[in-house]
Formats: C-alpha cells, sequence, structure tokens
C-alpha cells in the first residue's frame, strides 16, 4: 500500500533534563512552559514528503502522537498559573485534538482522546473561560453524533463522562452569562436529538444527559423543553421499554427543576374523579411526583389535587355501597397517593403565608375524622416547620400552635394505638416535639401545667400516663424554675413507689426525664440543677443501680455518666465507688445497657488519668490495677468474666498506649484464667486473648506463645465442644503470625490436623492476594481477546485522576518514541497493567488500516487520517449489526421473569454465601482483618451466642413491652405498612390455586396399554433419581439411607436379569425365523 507520511522528528527532551537535573530539580519550574509550546510546536506540520512505506513503525508513530498530545493536554490541567503564551497554546492544542480525532468504533484511541480533550478544555476553561464557550458545541456534536452511536459500551459511557464534566465545571459557572447566549439552546437540542429511534441502545446515556441538562437550565428554558418532555412521556407509555430507571430519574430532576404545575402542563394526569380513573394511563407520575416534588407553591396542591382527592373518595365510598369492591379499593389507593403528595409540596414552600390559611382547618378536621390520612398531614406540618428558610413562615405557622397541639396532645393520650411502636403514634409525637420548637414559651407552660394536673389524678390508668409522660419529656426545654421543682416532686413520688405499684414503662419514662435533665441542655435546667440535687441524685443512683430492673439501667448508667461532667463529681473517690457496680452491668440482656456501661467505664479511664498526679502511663496502669481487683473474687465468676470483658474493651481503647509492666500484667493475666474451670470465665478470657492477639506485636507475643499454647491445650480438654469456634479465631490469628512450622512443635498432636488447615488456607489467600492488582483503586477486567483492560470505575462517570506535570516530563526524556506512553507508579493502574501485559507483545504491530471501498491510498498527513488507523480490529458491518443485537437481546432479557399467575421471580444468591465470599475476600489483608476483629470484639464482648439466644425471648417480651427511649421516625417508611406473610403449609395456611399432584413418574407413562415408559423431549430420562439429602452424611442415619440404595440397586439387577433374558428369547426367535426362510 502507498501512504503518504510526514517526515519529522517528534522527540521532546526538556531542558532541565538535558543539563542533567534529576524529577526534583527546582531548575525544572521555569521550563514547564517552555517544554509545553515545544511539544505544540513539535506537532507535525502541514508540510508533506511523499515515500513508501514498507513497515507500519509510521503507523505506530502517528498513534503515539495521539497519546502524546493526551498527555500534553493533562500537563495544563494541573497548572496553576496561566500567562499569556498558554492562553494562546490552549486552543491550539484543542484545534489539534479536533484535527486527530478517531473513528468512533477505535475503542482504545477513543477513550484516550476523550480523556485528553477533556482535560484540554477544562485547562482552556481556567485560563479564558469566555473563549472556551465557542468550542464546546463541536465537542458535543461529535459525543452526541458520533461517540454514543459506536458499538463499544466504553466509548459510549467515556463520552458520557466527558458532556456530564463539561456542564458541571465549565457551563454551570456561567449559566448566567449562557442565558443570553444562543449556546445553550444549541447544545439541549444536540442532547434531545439523543432520543432518535438511532440511538436506542445508548438512550440510557441520553437520558443522563438530559436530567444534567434540564438542571442547568432552570425554569426560564421551560418552553424550550416541553417538547422533549413529551417525548419522554411518550417512551414511558411505550412497552418494554429498556431503560425506565433511567427515564425516571430524568423525569424526576425535571420535576424537581420545573415544579410539578408545569410538568402536568406537559404531561396531564387527565383524572377526573369519577370511575373511568380506574385505568389511568399516567399513573406512573404520581410515584415521581412523590419523591421529587419540592420549592413549589401549596396553593397548586389546594387547587389541582385536594378537590380530585375529594371526589375520588366520595366515588369509591359509592362503589363500595353498590358492591363493587374491586373499583372502589382502585379509586382509595388512587386517592391515596394523592394525598402522598401533600407532604412534597410543604417541603420549602414558596407561598405559606398566603396558602396556609386555606388548608389550616382543613387539616384539623382531617386529623381527628380521618385516620387513614394522618401520616401524610403530620408529615407535611413537619415539613412546613422544619423545612422552611423564612422567618416570617415559621411565625404564620406559629399562630396555628394553640389550635394543632391541644389536638395532638389529646390523640396522642387518648386514642387506643394497635401496638407500642405504631407509626402513627410515633409520628405524632415527632409532630409535637417539632411544633414546640416555633411555639410561644407561656403556651409550653400552660400546657405543662394541664399536663401535670391530668397525671396527679389517681384514677389515671398506667398507659395514660406513659404517655402524658412522653408529652412532658417534650415540654421539659421550655419550662422555668417554678416548674421544674413540680416536676422534681412528681419524679420523687413516682421513684418511691413499690416495683409492683408501678408499670415498668412508667419508671423507664420518669428516668428518661430524669436523664433530660442530667444533661442540663439548657440554660434554666443549668440553674435549677445545681450541686446539692446533683450529689443527692448521685447517692441515689449508685443505691438504686443493682436492685433495679434490666430496662431501667440503661437510662440509669447514662444519668451517672452525665453527672461525672459536673466538675465537683470528678474525684477518684467518686470513680471508685461507680466502676464495681458498672462492671456487673456488662452482662445484661439488653445491648445499649452494655454499650453505655462500656462508655462509661473508658469515661472513668480517661477521667482517672486526667485527675491522677502521675504520668499518662502510670495513672493508666494504676487503674488498671484497680480494675484487676475484680478477678480475684473466687466466689463470683460473673464479677470475673466482667472484669475481664472491661479490661478487653480498654485495652483496645488504649492499645497505642500500654507500655511497662501493664503488659507483663495482662499476658500473665491471660495465662491463667485460660486454664479457669468456669465456662463463663473462659468465654470472657478468650475474647481477651483475641484483643491481646491484635494489639500486641510478634515481639511482645513471642514471650509468652509457649505458656500461650499451654493454656489453649488445657482449656480445650476441658471445653472441647463449646468453644471451638473462638479458638479457631485464634488459632487462625496465631498462624499468621508465627507460621505453622514454629506452632507445630508448641501445641500437641491433637492441635496439628487443625493447624495445617488453617496454615494451607492462610497459604491459599496469600497467593490469591499477590496474584491480583489492587494497586490504587482501579480494578482490571479483561474484556475481550485483544488485551484490551477497562476501568470498571468508568461506569460511574467518573473523570480520571489528574497528573501533575512532573510525572509527564518525567517520561519525556526517553530517546524511545515507544515509551513516551511510559508512566510512573503513582499513574492509574489500568494503563500500567496494560503497559506491563503489553511488553512482550510490542513487536508485533497492533495497529489497522481501514481502507474504503475505492482502495485508495491514505494519506497519513491529513488530519482526517487518524480516523483511518484503528488500534482496535475494526469490526465489519456484520459484527457490528451483531453486537448490537446482542446488546438489545441482553438488555431485553435484564428484566425479571414472570410466572403464570403475573408473579415476579427474582433468583437471589444466598446470603450466608454472600456473607462467607465477603468475609473471606475481607481477611486478605492483615489490616482489614485486625479491623474486622476490632469491630466485632466491640460488638460481642459480653455473652455468647448460646447465652443470647436463651435470653432472647425475655429481651422480645421486654422490647414489646417497653418503648424505646428516643423515638426515631422515618416518614417515608411510616407511610405504608406491607404484611410479611406468605401463604404455605396446610389447612387456612395452604396455597390456594395448586395444580393437582402427579404421582411421581406419571408423566412418562405410556398412553398406550402395552406398558413400560417413554422418553419425552427435554425431559430427563425415565429413571429412579433419589433426593440428595443432607442427613446421609450422620453416622446415626446412614444405615437408613443405605438400605435405600440397596433396594434400589437389587431391583435394578433384577430388572436387568430379566431384560436379559427376555434378550436372549427374542435373539433366539430372531434366529430361528432367519433360518426358516434360508431353509
Amino acid at each position: 500500500m502507498r501512504v503518504r507520511l510526514n517526515n519529522t522528528n517528534n522527540k521532546l527532551i526538556p531542558k532541565w533534563k538535558k543539563h542533567g537535573a534529576s524529577s526534583s530539580n527546582p531548575s525544572r519550574t521555569k521550563h514547564r512552559d517552555a517544554a509545553k509550546l515545544q511539544l505544540l510546536a513539535s506537532l507535525p506540520s502541514s508540510k508533506q514528503t511523499s515515500m513508501d512505506i514498507p513497515s507500519s513503525s509510521s503507523i505506530t508513530a502517528a498513534k503515539q502522537e495521539i497519546d502524546r498530545i493526551s498527555q500534553f493536554s493533562k500537563t495544563t490541567i494541573g497548572t496553576t498559573r496561566t500567562n499569556a503564551s498558554m492562553i494562546q497554546v490552549n486552543p491550539r492544542v484543542i484545534q489539534t485534538l479536533l484535527d486527530r480525532q478517531p473513528a468512533k468504533n477505535d475503542q482504545q484511541q477513543m477513550v484516550i482522546w476523550l480523556d485528553g480533550i477533556c482535560r484540554a478544555y477544562c485547562a482552556f476553561h481556567r485560563s479564558d473561560s469566555v473563549t472556551c464557550l465557542t468550542y464546546i458545541s463541536k465537542l458535543f456534536e461529535i459525543c452526541i453524533n458520533e461517540c454514543l452511536l459506536s458499538v463499544y459500551k466504553r466509548v459510549q459511557t467515556k463520552a458520557t463522562n466527558v458532556l456530564k464534566t463539561i456542564i458541571k465545571t465549565i457551563l454551570k459557572p456561567q449559566i448566567e452569562t449562557l442565558r443570553t447566549n444562543p449556546l445553550l439552546k444549541q447544545l439541549f437540542q444536540l442532547v434531545e436529538h439523543g432520543l432518535t429511534y438511532a440511538y436506542t441502545l445508548s438512550w440510557n446515556y441520553v437520558l443522563h444527559l438530559l436530567g444534567d441538562m434540564f438542571e442547568l437550565m432552570g425554569k426560564t428554558y421551560f418552553e424550550l423543553c416541553q417538547n422533549c418532555l413529551s417525548s419522554l412521556s411518550g417512551l414511558r407509555s411505550t412497552k418494554d421499554f429498556s431503560f425506565l430507571p433511567e427515564l425516571d430519574s430524568t423525569v424526576g430532576k425535571a420535576i424537581r427543576v420545573f415544579g410539578p404545575k408545569n410538568i402536568l402542563q406537559v404531561i396531564p394526569l387527565n383524572l377526573t374523579g369519577t370511575i373511568t380513573d380506574v385505568q389511568l394511563e399516567q399513573s406512573w407520575l404520581l410515584p415521581l411526583l412523590r419523591d421529587n416534588i419540592t420549592h413549589t407553591e401549596l396553593a397548586h396542591f389546594v387547587s389541582y389535587f385536594l378537590p380530585i382527592a375529594f371526589q375520588l373518595q366520595t366515588t369509591a365510598d359509592n362503589l363500595r355501597e353498590k358492591g363493587d369492591s374491586t373499583n372502589a379499593t382502585v379509586l382509595s389507593t388512587l386517592q391515596d397517593q394523592l394525598w402522598s403528595l401533600f407532604p412534597g409540596y410543604c417541603s420549602y414552600a414558596t407561598d405559606i403565608s398566603t396558602s396556609l390559611k386555606l388548608v389550616a382547618k382543613g387539616i384539623g378536621t382531617s386529623l381527628t375524622k380521618r385516620p387513614d390520612l394522618r401520616l401524610y398531614l403530620l408529615a407535611g406540618l413537619r415539613n412546613l416547620i422544619s423545612k422552611t428558610n423564612d422567618e416570617n413562615d415559621q411565625q404564620e405557622i406559629g399562630k396555628y400552635a394553640k389550635n394543632y397541639l391541644p389536638l395532638l396532645f389529646n390523640m396522642y393520650t387518648t386514642e387506643k394505638w394497635n401496638m407500642s411502636r405504631d407509626p402513627v403514634r410515633q409520628s405524632v409525637f415527632e409532630t409535637i416535639k417539632r411544633y414546640l420548637t416555633i411555639t410561644d414559651p407561656t403556651l409550653c407552660q400552660t400546657f405543662f401545667d394541664k399536663s401535670l394536673e391530668k397525671i396527679q389524678n389517681t384514677d389515671i390508668d398506667q398507659i395514660t400516663l406513659t404517655y402524658l409522660l412522653d408529652i412532658i419529656l417534650a415540654l421539659l426545654p421550655y419550662l422555668d424554675e417554678k416548674r421544674l421543682i413540680l416536676l422534681e416532686e412528681k419524679l420523687k413520688q413516682l421513684f418511691g413507689m413499690k416495683d409492683g405499684s408501678v408499670k415498668r414503662s412508667v419508671m423507664k419514662k420518669s428516668y428518661r426525664i430524669l436523664e433530660e435533665l442530667c444533661t442540663r441542655s439548657t440554660p434554666t435546667i443549668q440553674q435549677f440543677f445545681n450541686e446539692p440535687r446533683a450529689d443527692v441524685l448521685f447517692e441515689h443512683l449508685l443505691q438504686s443501680l443493682m436492685n433495679s430492673q434490666s430496662a431501667l439501667k440503661g437510662s440509669q448508667l447514662r444519668c451517672i455518666s452525665s453527672l461525672l461532667d459536673m466538675p465537683t463529681n470528678q474525684t477518684i473517690a467518686k470513680m471508685k465507688l461507680v466502676i464495681p457496680q458498672v462492671v456487673q452491668c456488662l452482662h445484661e440482656i439488653n445491648s445499649r445497657t452494655r454499650h453505655d456501661a462500656y462508655l462509661l467505664i473508658i469515661k472513668c479511664a480517661r477521667l482517672w488519668t486526667t485527675l491522677s498526679e502521675q504520668s499518662f502511663i502510670d495513672s493508666l496502669t494504676s487503674f488498671f490495677h484497680f480494675l484487676m481487683a475484680g478477678l480475684v473474687s473466687p466466689h463470683s465468676p460473673s464479677l470475673t468474666s466482667a472484669t475481664l470483658l472491661a479490661i478487653s474493651r480498654l485495652c483496645l481503647e488504649f492499645r497505642e498506649n500500654l507500655a511497662g509492666s501493664i503488659v507483663d500484667e495482662l499476658a500473665s493475666t491471660l495465662i491463667l484464667v485460660l486454664q479457669s474451670k468456669e465456662r463463663q470465665v473462659v468465654q470472657a478470657a478468650l475474647s481477651f486473648c483475641r484483643v491481646l492477639l491484635i494489639i500486641f506485636n510478634e515481639t511482645i507475643l513471642s514471650k509468652y506463645i509457649e505458656q500461650l499454647a499451654h493454656s489453649l491445650t488445657v482449656m480445650r480438654e476441658e471445653n472441647n465442644f463449646t468453644y471451638r469456634s473462638k479458638l479457631k479465631l485464634i488459632l487462625q490469628k496465631l498462624v499468621r503470625i508465627f507460621g505453622f512450622d514454629a506452632l507445630r512443635d508448641l501445641f500437641s498432636a491433637s492441635f496439628h490436623p487443625q493447624l495445617s488447615y488453617l496454615n494451607k488456607m492462610y497459604v491459599r489467600k496469600e497467593r490469591r492476594r499477590k496474584g491480583t492488582s489492587t494497586v490504587g483503586q482501579s480494578v482490571i477486567t479483561k474484556v475481550d481477546d485483544e488485551d484490551e483492560y477497562v476501568d470498571d470505575n468508568e461506569t460511574t462517570f467518573t473523570v480520571r485522576p489528574k497528573l501533575t506535570i512532573d510525572q509527564l516530563l518525567d517520561d519525556s526524556d526517553d530517546d524511545n518514541d515507544q515509551h513516551l506512553g511510559r508512566i510512573d507508579d503513582t499513574r492509574t493502574i489500568a494503563t500500567a497493567r496494560t503497559t506491563a501485559s503489553t511488553k512482550g507483545r510490542q513487536k508485533k504491530s497492533a495497529l489497522w488500516i481501514k481502507e474504503t471501498q475505492e482502495d485508495d491510498p491514505i494519506d497519513l498527513t491529513e488530519p482526517t487520517a487518524a480516523r483511518s488507523i484503528y488500534a482496535t480490529k475494526p469490526l465489519t458491518v456484520r459484527e457490528t449489526e451483531a453486537m448490537k443485537q446482542a446488546s438489545r437481546a441482553k438488555r431485553k432479557n435484564a428484566s425479571f421473569r414472570t410466572a403464570p399467575d403475573g408473579r415476579f421471580i427474582i433468583d437471589v444468591d444466598d446470603e450466608d454465601d454472600q456473607k462467607a465470599y465477603k468475609q473471606e475476600s475481607d481477611s486478605d489483608d492483615d489490616d482489614d482483618m485486625n479491623r474486622e476483629d476490632i469491630k466485632g470484639l466491640m460488638e460481642t464482648l459480653s455473652l455468647s451466642q448460646r447465652a443470647k439466644n436463651k435470653r432472647k425471648r425475655a429481651q422480645e417480651d421486654d422490647d414489646n413491652d417497653d418503648e424505646d427511649d428516643e423515638y426515631q421516625f422515618n416518614d417515608k417508611k411510616s407511610q405504608s405498612v406491607h404484611s410479611r406473610y406468605r401463604a404455605g403449609g396446610a389447612g387456612i395456611h395452604r396455597p390456594l390455586n395448586q395444580p393437582a399432584k402427579q404421582r411421581p413418574g406419571e408423566l412418562y407413562k405410556s398412553k398406550r396399554g402395552t406398558g413400560g415408559d417413554r422418553k419425552l423431549a427435554n425431559k430427563h430420562d425415565p429413571y429412579a433419581y433419589i433426593k440428595l439429602d443432607f442427613n446421609a452424611l450422620n453416622k446415626r442415619k446412614r444405615g437408613k439411607f443405605k438400605g435405600q440404595f440397596e433396594q434400589i440397586v437389587g431391583a435394578a439387577k433384577r430388572g436387568a436379569n430379566r431384560g436379559a433374558k427376555l434378550g436372549a428369547k427374542e435373539r433366539h426367535h430372531k434366529k430361528s425365523v432367519k433360518r426358516l426362510k434360508n431353509n
């Protein structure tokens, strides 16, 4: 083939490299701009020479030229200072890149080109943002009209990534300038063109770009976007549309930008409030409106949706009276969906001062008469209060406090709730707390007086008393000192009652109020809660802590923790009184109580080291000595195990400060307690052992490994079966630290099989870890047979990390042009892995020239010649169509399968397998393993799994009877409660519409009367199949299953013998017939 090639020298050697300067030489700074200009000047000129090329070296140079231009564009993004020369260079670089655009189906070169031109545009924007806008439309045309039509998803993803970056970094900062520029309209029309049929396979990328364009343009360009929104509505109604999630996301962004009023003008719901709404075609829009409405007019809901909702409810009631329950249920659900839009309209509403008075009375009436709408109405009230930035609007909402708060108080205290954690009840309480933040304090004190008056009534029942205490808890921050004294007297009265006379939930709420007082959140409470009251309360809490119920200890511990924050209580003498009782709380059933006990112990340790006159390490050692006194109680294994747990938690907290004699004491303590005969103590000792294996290094552990191995051997002989899982974790850690060879001589022969297995697994994981490239954040995946690697992070539309000028100029001193693309270790692993994997293949040509149909010679000096040179093997027309068809089929099959009755069939992996795989992958790295160990120990340093299972039923009873101290409410989750019941079993729980059961093998029965079985297409052969059962591995049941197989094998042998006899008779008969014919 005859081609034209420019014969120029493309080598670039910076001056600071010529003079022998290192990469860290400061003298290179003044040569950076000169190096860039020299690189630009080295680009091929317009002078051409004609010559014959027998090899592909020139083609390789053309490919590397694109890489070099891309690398130069990366240098500009790392530049912080620009001058006149650089401002002139940037447009020349962009124009050069545009002239040397690769073909859209050349995956490798196009991705590099897109990366380089994106960086060049960003640098051009920083130097001259106004002039940069004139080059934007050309990039949009290339990405939309060419890259999104590529057959490679990697090119489509990269092009989308580039356009999103341009929109975010270049167009969005200059949006005010663009409003008077026709460029924005032109760019939107280019993106909108992607909704045509030619872009069917890349509609998901087009939809992402449309969403970004909606957010960029705003309400000002709504008229321009109307046709696009109509097209999106048509696509949404199309059957088997493949990109529903992307389309819904785009329409959701349009709702947030343009508002529901404008959207409903383009995509009308066509609601009439009659029975015709049963077949609502645009019902898909309602969930999108619910999730995306914000910053809009509340008056639109009042004028548009509210009348239709009332009309739908009336129609549904009439249909229900006529017996048409199906259509009535559909209309009721539809009006429920309309009411679910109310919280969105209340979120940052723009017309609260004029529209709230139109619906204020209706909200109060509906809260009383429409229980089914309470969740939506209460969520709307909370949004009106918290989601507004105007003080005048808050004052307008606060005017209705005297109307809404009494209504909410009565609803909360008098309503008969179905369960203690009813979502509506929690929503009411959360609304009360939100409304009190904008209520006049005088009104709050009036509400407190009325609530306290009701509490004083002796005829009040315990449930109502609990609800009234909740209201007092919400009113507490707004009380004055006089009313705080009245509350103190009432709490003393409740604490002085006998345990049987007061319900546990009432006592729990009382301690919750006391806990709020101890935190002293307001100046009034700080003035009220003085030192004498704190001392009296501190003594009361210490006396009642050990004798109180388990559900109350958490609040008591938190009260003690708050009291220790007061300077008068920060003494070592008081901490010595607190610590022994707190340690005994580590064995409580309630996990939150145990957590609070651990936090209090750590707090005491920090206060101890602060108050002590010794150094930090010495004071910490003295605290450990005080805590270890609990280990010398032989008649109380519970106290011993709790002390071990406390020491373990402290070791984790202060693992960086442990030094000196305390290390030897901790190791000696561990060796001693491991030989205990009390299982409770051994369980805590194993947790303590895991902690020490994490926090101590190999040097320290090597001093005690022999004694530790002896203690573990003794412990295993006593409790082999009970703690085998924890022992396995300890042995696994020892194998990783010391290795199998060192441990084999220390442990007895009974440990050797397990140690050998753990060592084998560890070696295998290490081999896998070292064989997998994990440098940086990229994961390399081979995509086809042409040594092409992709970065998985590209699918998230992220831009590659920036590269500094130093990293790029370091590579420019190589004499060989083939190494211009070589990178440092700090580059992305994708490029590094590609260079390493193709190093041995560089001798072969990895370039292709795509010839035209006229078979004309290609002039490589032409700017368009880059489109004919491929780094990826060009696809034929048939291959291109096959790839498109495969992509369509894959997208079509991505949806869920459906059963004959319409149910979705979703294949879900086993959760246990996922957890096991995750645990195996996480255990490859030592640091990850340590973090997992610490996390597990922080959560499970108290009770064994068996003890937790035994006490689980008691804990569930406590949870059902007692409510949480803090109501944590989620508006979205509380709007609907889904039943988890699934039919299965017998009797009334049997699944309905079951097909008639067939006898095994009946399907293969011959329809003729001759007997025997028949083979069926796409079915198993008619043999007897035995279902595998894990019980067959049980030694006690092995005989039963063995007999099963013996019967089947015996029957098969008898059948085979009978068939052999019949076959022999048939063969003898055939021979006789043949003999007679011959005669």
